[in-house]
């Protein structure tokens, strides 16, 4: 178990893998679009104390 987390390591990890990302271009900005967390995913961001990213997030291509 992860410290401060009653989540198994295993199945974070099996959550973790779930996570997608893909990048979408719209009127020539491209962005970074994610799925959400699936299961116990946010535990990880919150045991190490940082914000998950954002569903869509623009990049500076």
């Amino acid at each position: 178990k992860l410290a401060k987390s009653q989540v198994e390591y295993t199945q974070l990890i099996r959550d973790l893998q779930q996570l997608r990302a893909v990048e979408l271009t719209l009127d020539d900005q491209t962005y970074l679009c994610r799925t959400e967390l699936p299961g116990n995913a946010y535990e990880a961001f919150r045991v190490l104390g940082i914000r998950p990213p954002q569903h869509v997030t623009p990049t500076n291509r």
